[in-house]
Protein backbone atom coordinates (compact mmCIF):
# COMPACT_ATOMS: atom_id res chain seq x y z
CA UNK A 1 0.00 0.00 0.00
CA UNK A 2 1.45 3.31 -0.98
CA UNK A 3 2.00 6.09 1.84
CA UNK A 4 -1.02 8.23 0.35
CA UNK A 5 -3.32 5.47 0.23
CA UNK A 6 -2.25 4.43 3.89
CA UNK A 7 -3.28 7.90 4.88
CA UNK A 8 -6.23 7.92 2.81
CA UNK A 9 -7.14 4.55 4.94
CA UNK A 10 -7.09 5.48 8.16
CA UNK A 11 -8.59 9.05 7.34
CA UNK A 12 -11.73 7.05 6.09
CA UNK A 13 -11.28 4.99 8.97
CA UNK A 14 -11.73 7.75 11.71
CA UNK A 15 -14.83 9.36 9.40
CA UNK A 16 -16.67 5.24 9.10
CA UNK A 17 -16.26 4.99 12.68
CA UNK A 18 -17.62 8.19 13.79
CA UNK A 19 -20.70 7.64 10.79
CA UNK A 20 -23.13 4.33 11.24
CA UNK A 21 -24.79 4.94 8.38
CA UNK A 22 -24.89 2.51 5.51
CA UNK A 23 -25.04 5.48 2.41
CA UNK A 24 -21.98 7.29 3.53
CA UNK A 25 -19.92 3.85 4.39
CA UNK A 26 -21.16 3.14 0.22
CA UNK A 27 -19.69 6.90 -0.52
CA UNK A 28 -16.49 6.39 1.23
CA UNK A 29 -15.94 3.08 -0.43
CA UNK A 30 -16.06 5.24 -4.16
CA UNK A 31 -13.80 7.75 -2.49
CA UNK A 32 -11.31 4.62 -1.60
CA UNK A 33 -11.57 3.20 -5.38
CA UNK A 34 -10.66 6.09 -6.59
CA UNK A 35 -7.35 6.93 -5.61
CA UNK A 36 -6.64 3.01 -5.97
CA UNK A 37 -7.76 2.99 -9.70
CA UNK A 38 -7.10 6.01 -10.23
CA UNK A 39 -10.30 6.46 -12.22
CA UNK A 40 -13.25 8.43 -11.57
CA UNK A 41 -15.84 6.99 -9.38
CA UNK A 42 -19.45 7.95 -8.31
CA UNK A 43 -21.99 7.30 -5.84
CA UNK A 44 -25.24 6.49 -5.97
CA UNK A 45 -28.44 9.63 -5.49
CA UNK A 46 -27.67 11.22 -2.23
CA UNK A 47 -30.83 13.44 -0.83
CA UNK A 48 -29.46 17.00 0.32
CA UNK A 49 -28.94 15.53 4.34
CA UNK A 50 -26.81 12.82 3.16
CA UNK A 51 -24.95 15.15 0.43
CA UNK A 52 -24.77 17.70 2.79
CA UNK A 53 -23.04 15.49 5.44
CA UNK A 54 -21.08 13.76 3.05
CA UNK A 55 -19.57 16.98 1.81
CA UNK A 56 -18.80 18.59 4.91
CA UNK A 57 -17.01 15.07 6.19
CA UNK A 58 -14.94 15.51 3.13
CA UNK A 59 -13.75 18.43 2.67
CA UNK A 60 -9.90 17.63 2.77
CA UNK A 61 -9.58 14.76 0.33
CA UNK A 62 -7.71 17.33 -2.26
CA UNK A 63 -4.88 16.60 0.64
CA UNK A 64 -5.42 13.07 -0.85
CA UNK A 65 -5.08 14.19 -4.88
CA UNK A 66 -8.93 14.13 -4.76
CA UNK A 67 -11.21 16.57 -6.76
CA UNK A 68 -15.08 16.55 -5.25
CA UNK A 69 -17.37 17.07 -7.67
CA UNK A 70 -21.28 16.94 -7.42
CA UNK A 71 -24.48 16.74 -10.33
CA UNK A 72 -27.57 16.31 -9.61
CA UNK A 73 -28.38 16.16 -14.04
CA UNK A 74 -29.69 19.88 -14.02
CA UNK A 75 -29.64 23.22 -12.06
CA UNK A 76 -31.33 22.97 -9.01
CA UNK A 77 -31.38 20.05 -8.52
CA UNK A 78 -32.02 18.14 -5.00
CA UNK A 79 -30.71 14.73 -4.80
CA UNK A 80 -27.36 14.48 -6.34
CA UNK A 81 -24.68 12.33 -6.96
CA UNK A 82 -21.30 12.78 -5.94
CA UNK A 83 -18.20 12.40 -7.98
CA UNK A 84 -14.30 11.65 -7.03
CA UNK A 85 -11.64 12.44 -9.68
CA UNK A 86 -8.32 11.74 -9.63
CA UNK A 87 -6.43 15.09 -9.26
CA UNK A 88 -5.57 16.62 -13.14
CA UNK A 89 -7.54 14.34 -14.53
CA UNK A 90 -10.38 16.91 -15.14
CA UNK A 91 -14.51 16.16 -14.98
CA UNK A 92 -14.96 13.53 -17.55
CA UNK A 93 -18.65 13.54 -17.15
CA UNK A 94 -21.25 12.07 -14.40
CA UNK A 95 -23.10 9.11 -15.73
CA UNK A 96 -26.82 10.55 -15.34
CA UNK A 97 -29.73 10.31 -17.64
CA UNK A 98 -32.57 12.42 -17.91
CA UNK A 99 -35.86 10.08 -19.36
CA UNK A 100 -38.53 12.17 -20.93
CA UNK A 101 -42.16 10.38 -19.59
CA UNK A 102 -45.04 11.92 -21.37
CA UNK A 103 -48.72 11.04 -21.37
CA UNK A 104 -52.35 12.63 -22.86
CA UNK A 105 -53.40 14.75 -19.85
CA UNK A 106 -56.87 14.94 -20.54
CA UNK A 107 -57.16 11.29 -19.17
CA UNK A 108 -54.95 11.53 -15.89
CA UNK A 109 -53.01 14.03 -13.71
CA UNK A 110 -49.92 12.07 -12.56
CA UNK A 111 -47.95 12.91 -9.93
CA UNK A 112 -44.67 12.51 -8.58
CA UNK A 113 -46.03 9.60 -6.05
CA UNK A 114 -47.94 8.46 -9.02
CA UNK A 115 -44.56 8.38 -11.10
CA UNK A 116 -42.20 6.98 -8.37
CA UNK A 117 -44.41 4.07 -7.41
CA UNK A 118 -44.14 2.87 -10.93
CA UNK A 119 -40.41 2.98 -10.87
CA UNK A 120 -39.94 1.43 -7.66
CA UNK A 121 -42.73 -1.18 -8.66
CA UNK A 122 -39.87 -2.27 -11.69
CA UNK A 123 -37.83 -3.42 -8.57
CA UNK A 124 -35.46 -0.65 -8.73
CA UNK A 125 -33.76 0.63 -5.81
CA UNK A 126 -34.47 4.28 -4.94
CA UNK A 127 -30.65 4.96 -4.74
CA UNK A 128 -30.56 4.62 -8.59
CA UNK A 129 -33.04 7.44 -9.12
CA UNK A 130 -32.81 10.87 -8.54
CA UNK A 131 -35.34 13.84 -8.99
CA UNK A 132 -38.75 13.28 -10.70
CA UNK A 133 -39.50 16.21 -12.18
CA UNK A 134 -43.00 16.94 -12.49
CA UNK A 135 -44.20 19.01 -15.50
CA UNK A 136 -47.40 20.29 -16.79
CA UNK A 137 -48.28 17.12 -19.09
CA UNK A 138 -45.46 15.24 -18.45
CA UNK A 139 -42.09 14.73 -16.12
CA UNK A 140 -38.63 14.32 -16.48
CA UNK A 141 -36.76 11.49 -14.31
CA UNK A 142 -32.82 11.95 -13.56
CA UNK A 143 -31.57 8.74 -13.45
CA UNK A 144 -27.91 6.56 -12.97
CA UNK A 145 -27.11 5.96 -16.94
CA UNK A 146 -26.80 2.53 -16.75
CA UNK A 147 -30.46 1.85 -15.69
CA UNK A 148 -31.73 4.12 -18.78
CA UNK A 149 -32.31 1.27 -21.08
CA UNK A 150 -34.07 -0.33 -18.54
CA UNK A 151 -36.23 2.28 -18.00
CA UNK A 152 -36.65 2.91 -20.98
CA UNK A 153 -37.82 -0.74 -21.88
CA UNK A 154 -40.19 -1.34 -19.32
CA UNK A 155 -42.27 1.84 -18.18
CA UNK A 156 -45.03 1.60 -20.15
CA UNK A 157 -47.51 2.64 -17.87
CA UNK A 158 -47.75 4.97 -14.68
CA UNK A 159 -50.35 3.78 -12.69
CA UNK A 160 -53.16 2.75 -14.91
CA UNK A 161 -51.90 5.15 -17.45
CA UNK A 162 -49.79 4.80 -20.76
CA UNK A 163 -46.99 6.62 -20.99
CA UNK A 164 -44.15 7.03 -23.73
CA UNK A 165 -40.41 7.50 -23.09
CA UNK A 166 -37.26 8.79 -24.53
CA UNK A 167 -33.67 10.11 -23.40
CA UNK A 168 -33.20 13.50 -23.90
CA UNK A 169 -29.75 14.34 -25.44
CA UNK A 170 -27.09 15.92 -22.99
CA UNK A 171 -27.58 19.19 -25.15
CA UNK A 172 -31.65 19.12 -25.54
CA UNK A 173 -33.22 22.09 -23.48
CA UNK A 174 -35.24 21.00 -19.87
CA UNK A 175 -37.11 23.05 -18.14
CA UNK A 176 -36.44 22.08 -14.55
CA UNK A 177 -37.17 23.77 -11.22
CA UNK A 178 -39.48 26.87 -13.19
CA UNK A 179 -42.06 24.33 -14.75
CA UNK A 180 -42.75 22.44 -12.33
CA UNK A 181 -45.93 22.42 -11.03
CA UNK A 182 -47.38 25.46 -8.90
CA UNK A 183 -50.55 25.64 -6.92
CA UNK A 184 -51.40 27.60 -3.83
CA UNK A 185 -53.07 26.05 -0.61
CA UNK A 186 -55.77 27.69 1.56
CA UNK A 187 -55.46 26.85 5.38
CA UNK A 188 -56.84 27.74 8.83
CA UNK A 189 -52.95 27.70 9.96
CA UNK A 190 -49.12 26.91 9.07
CA UNK A 191 -49.15 23.68 11.59
CA UNK A 192 -48.16 20.76 9.63
CA UNK A 193 -50.82 18.38 10.10
CA UNK A 194 -53.56 21.49 8.78
CA UNK A 195 -51.34 22.09 5.69
CA UNK A 196 -50.56 18.28 4.83
CA UNK A 197 -54.22 17.50 4.71
CA UNK A 198 -54.73 20.65 2.25
CA UNK A 199 -52.40 19.16 0.42
CA UNK A 200 -53.17 16.12 0.21
CA UNK A 201 -56.94 16.05 0.39
CA UNK A 202 -56.82 14.55 3.67
CA UNK A 203 -59.00 15.11 7.22
CA UNK A 204 -56.68 16.75 9.46
CA UNK A 205 -57.17 13.56 12.34
CA UNK A 206 -55.77 11.18 9.22
CA UNK A 207 -52.54 13.69 8.37
CA UNK A 208 -51.67 13.88 12.08
CA UNK A 209 -52.09 10.26 12.35
CA UNK A 210 -49.58 9.91 9.73
CA UNK A 211 -47.44 12.34 10.95
CA UNK A 212 -47.10 10.39 14.69
CA UNK A 213 -46.24 7.14 12.85
CA UNK A 214 -43.24 8.32 11.04
CA UNK A 215 -44.44 9.23 7.37
CA UNK A 216 -44.06 12.93 7.58
CA UNK A 217 -40.54 15.17 6.53
CA UNK A 218 -39.79 18.06 7.11
CA UNK A 219 -36.20 18.95 4.86
CA UNK A 220 -35.82 15.38 5.06
CA UNK A 221 -35.83 14.81 8.60
CA UNK A 222 -38.45 12.93 10.61
CA UNK A 223 -40.93 15.30 11.75
CA UNK A 224 -43.37 14.05 14.34
CA UNK A 225 -45.34 16.70 15.83
CA UNK A 226 -48.61 17.79 14.19
CA UNK A 227 -48.40 21.37 15.48
CA UNK A 228 -44.96 21.93 14.37
CA UNK A 229 -45.29 25.22 12.24
CA UNK A 230 -43.92 25.21 8.65
CA UNK A 231 -42.09 27.86 7.36
CA UNK A 232 -41.17 29.41 3.59
CA UNK A 233 -38.42 27.12 2.26
CA UNK A 234 -39.57 24.37 3.61
CA UNK A 235 -40.03 20.70 1.96
CA UNK A 236 -42.70 18.64 3.01
CA UNK A 237 -42.82 14.91 2.48
CA UNK A 238 -45.68 12.59 2.95
CA UNK A 239 -44.35 8.91 2.41
CA UNK A 240 -46.63 7.30 -0.26
CA UNK A 241 -48.77 10.48 -0.55
CA UNK A 242 -46.38 13.02 -2.58
CA UNK A 243 -43.85 15.92 -1.84
CA UNK A 244 -44.51 19.86 -1.85
CA UNK A 245 -42.27 22.84 -1.15
CA UNK A 246 -43.22 25.96 0.65
CA UNK A 247 -43.03 28.77 -1.93
CA UNK A 248 -44.07 31.73 0.03
CA UNK A 249 -47.19 32.83 2.47
CA UNK A 250 -49.21 35.09 0.04
CA UNK A 251 -51.02 36.62 3.32
CA UNK A 252 -54.65 35.56 4.10
CA UNK A 253 -58.09 35.41 2.44
CA UNK A 254 -61.33 37.44 3.49
CA UNK A 255 -62.12 34.86 6.00
CA UNK A 256 -58.93 35.06 7.80
CA UNK A 257 -57.24 32.13 5.97
CA UNK A 258 -53.86 31.63 4.86
CA UNK A 259 -52.55 31.78 1.33
CA UNK A 260 -49.57 29.61 0.90
CA UNK A 261 -48.21 29.14 -2.33
CA UNK A 262 -46.34 25.68 -3.05
CA UNK A 263 -44.74 23.47 -5.75
CA UNK A 264 -45.69 20.21 -6.47
CA UNK A 265 -43.13 17.30 -7.06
Amino acid sequence: MTKKLHELSRFLGKLHKSDSDYAFAKVLDQVYLCLESGIPQFTNFLDPLRLNFAQNSLRELDKFGIDVLVNGGYNGAERKILGFFPEHEGNAGFPIAKILIQYEAKYANLTHSDFLGAILGLGLDRSVIGDVVILPTSAVILAEAHISDFLLSNLHKVGKTSVSTRCLADDEHFFGMDNRVRDRLICSSPRLDNVLAVAFKLSRSDAASLIKSGKAFINWQEANSPTKTIKEGDMLTLRKHGRVQIVEFAGKSKKDYFLIDIIRF
